[in-house]
């Protein structure tokens, strides 16, 4: 939802905005290096700590918490979309056509590379890898016409320095015993490694929502999954060639439903009322589902002006009103439900319910340990249940059968008569 310019509201669970804010706070914080710790004996640690120094050695700042490497990834994305096996993939070179050639120039050098750690098992200093490039592209070193060749080749050696090419990754370390700096290749262990994508695919399921992942990041993470209902953000351009609108509306006739948010509406000027009306409509339309098939039926301060005249104010709040919803808007009915949770929740959330055959008030089946495939026959609430002496007894048909239970567990079961 981020990517779509929204922003948080309230959620599920009774989840409120500094709730979520706290928790997105919590997981942010978390340090690299505490995960490595954290998680030493996870299969997926080794591919992890890969990813991590692999993004270290790349960035220009440190990367010491989540936050510090989603941004930089982000980052990334944007300005080197995939930093692929071709060096000449995001790069700034002044010839578009030479691309090709960087590429193969890279080649060349990669292949150089394994060829002589196969043989060797050593790596290979600047000179040499230019002098092999050169020798590939049949370029003459001893003269000063193919000056921009022997700068390509030069900017492709500059730039071979912990990059993927080939499959393997390219580095320049320093050779203990000639204190020269030589390239040396290094299997790829994790293909994926610079798919920004895939990087942030692999955090969430292991780092964040994992088999092992400790109590207060999954607390964490329920707290930001609860967060269900948004509303929009709007980043205005220059308006002083349009007409704009904040429309807030509400059904006729019923006085409770209507949405304080508004929808942000931009007309070109000359534009009228008939014009308006249609562009609020639409926006409803396409924003929220329940109100799909709305028609607009007139705009409160504009009562008995014509569609055709034309708009000779902007930037304004107005109301518009729209013709009766239908009754599926509530869930249960007409009547919101009375909702008073264990979870605390008091407002519905679109979340699976039940209600209590006593106070009528409805609870989350989540809450109290109800499958979504479970059908419950019948349901007492902690409070109505201590009166009885059943504190969350609850009858649940599955399977052709009742389950007589408790939030501790099933009392007993009988067949389905």
């Amino acid at each position: 939802m981020g990517n779509l310019g929204s922003a948080t509201v309230r959620g599920s669970f009774g989840a409120k905005q500094a709730d979520y804010e706290a928790a997105v706070e919590t997981l942010s914080s978390i340090e690299l290096d505490e995960i490595t710790r954290d998680f030493s004996t996870s299969s997926f640690n080794k591919d992890y700590k890969i990813i991590i120094d692999y993004h270290r050695d790349f960035s220009q700042t440190k990367l010491i918490t989540l936050r510090d490497l989603l941004r930089y990834m982000c980052t990334l994305k944007s300005t080197i979309p995939q930093r692929s096996a071709n060096v000449a993939n995001g790069r700034e070179y002044p010839h578009v056509a030479d691309r090709p050639r960087l590429q193969h120039v890279a080649d060349v050098v990669v292949d150089a590379l394994k060829e002589k750690k196969e043989r060797f098992n050593c790596g290979m200093t600047r000179q040499e890898a230019y002098d092999t490039a050169t020798a590939s592209l049949q370029i003459d070193c001893s003269t000063k016409d193919n000056w921009r060749d022997r700068v390509l080749v030069s900017k492709v050696l500059k730039e071979m320095d912990n990059v993927v090419v080939g499959g393997v990754i390219v580095r320049q370390v320093v050779n203990n015993s000639t204190r020269i700096k030589e390239y040396t290749i290094e299997p790829e262990v994790v293909p994926w490694i610079n798919d920004v994508d895939k990087v942030f695919d692999f955090v969430c399921k292991n780092v964040l929502m994992g088999a092992q992942v400790p109590g207060r990041i999954k607390r964490a993470v329920k707290k930001v999954v609860d967060i269900e209902l948004f509303i929009k953000e709007w980043h205005f351009k220059d308006a002083k060639d349009q007409l704009r609108f904040n429309c807030r509306f509400r059904s006729h006739g019923d006085k409770n439903f209507s949405r304080r948010e508004g929808e942000i509406i931009e007309l070109p000027l000359h534009s009228t009322v008939g014009d308006l009306k249609a562009e609020v409509q639409k926006a409803i339309r396409d924003t929220y589902f329940l109100t799909e098939n709305v028609v607009v039926t007139g705009i409160e301060g504009m009562e008995g002006v014509q569609d055709s005249s034309e708009l000779d104010k902007c930037n304004s709040d107005l109301w518009v009103a729209t013709g009766s919803h239908s009754e599926w808007k509530y869930e249960g009915g007409v009547d919101p439900l009375k909702l008073k949770c264990i979870c605390g929740a008091t407002n519905e959330d679109t979340e699976q319910m039940v209600g209590c055959n006593g106070c009528e008030f409805w609870q989350h089946t989540v809450c109290n340990h109800i499958a979504d495939s479970e059908e419950v026959v019948a349901f007492l609430c902690d409070d109505c249940g201590e009166s009885c002496g059943c504190i969350g007894f609850y009858v649940v048909s599955s399977s052709g059968g009742v389950r007589f239970s408790t939030v501790g567990g099933d009392i007993s079961w009988r067949s389905f008569n």
